[in-house]
Parts: structure tokens; sequence; C-alpha cells
């Protein structure tokens, strides 16, 4: 039997923000971070991987590198991206685990990055070091354009 799930959409700000996160999408967020993630909702829903990011001090233990979503709730502009971050970002699974964080419940991760706004992208080595970052993207060939780029400068091709 087929069901149908009818998700109410609320208004805010010109967004629409669904009831529910597509299981899918949770799927790919999971996939991408290698671990459980938690859902915070607002105008945007943050895909939060609750997990520590690699330090010196404790390095990821597979060396690859994290790029590092940070973002809010209440960011429209994270909002726009929602659709295909997650999914574009998985294309770079062989070279890249994704991640995000939400500034909110994970206030020292933005410090210790020096985030100022959001979105904010940081792409990190395996033990935390920064090795690029850029911002807003508006589609997801933009968007993939920029993890190229960042990887390549990181020197992974």
């Amino acid at each position: 039997m087929l069901l149908a799930v009818v998700a109410l959409v609320l208004r805010s700000g010109g967004i629409e923000v669904p009831d529910e996160v597509p299981a899918g999408v949770v799927a790919q967020a999971e996939q991408n971070a290698g671990t459980s993630i938690e859902v915070y909702r607002g105008v945007h829903a943050v895909l939060h991987s609750p997990d520590p990011l690699p330090t010196e001090a404790s390095p990821s233990e597979d060396s690859r590198l994290t790029l590092v979503w940070f973002s809010g709730t209440w960011c429209h502009f994270c909002a726009e991206m929602e659709g295909f971050a997650h999914s574009a970002a998985g294309q770079f699974s062989d070279r890249m685990r994704f991640v995000e964080k939400s500034v909110d419940h994970d206030g020292a991760a933005a410090r210790r990055y020096g985030v100022r706004g959001t979105p904010t992208f940081v792409l990190i080595d395996e033990r935390g070091q920064e090795l690029s970052r850029f911002s807003y993207q508006p589609d997801a060939g933009r968007f993939a354009q920029q993890i190229e780029a960042a990887l390549a400068a990181a020197g992974v091709s």
C-alpha cells in the first residue's frame, strides 16, 4: 500500500519550512558525517553532527578531510542551501567527510574557527587545522565548484 505523507508548510520570511525533514536527506547527512545527527528546526533545519571535530590531540581516525558547514536554524541563506548542500557534498565522500554544525548548539566549534556569520564552510585536515573556507553558494553547481576548489587548494584531487 502506498502511503502519502502530506507535510504542512509554514511560511517564514518567504521561505517554506516543511514540518519534517525528508528521511532521505537525513540519511544522506548521516552518511556524509559518518555518524548519527541531531535535527534542529527553524527557518533552516540544521542536521547537526554532535561528534567533536578533529583536533591535534584527537585526530580523525581515517585521515580524511572534513568540510564543516556552520549554520543556524534562523539562517535564511542556510535555508536556501538546504535543498542541495548535503547531496552535493555527498559527491565528494571519497575525499572528505561533510558535517553540519549548529552555531547555537556547538558555539565552541564556531569560536574555534572564528565563524562570524552563517553559512560558513571550513575545510579542515585530520588534525582540525583550517585549510580553506567559503560562504553561501546559490546553487548545487556553484557549491560543488567551491568544494572542488577547496580540495584542490588542499592538494586533494
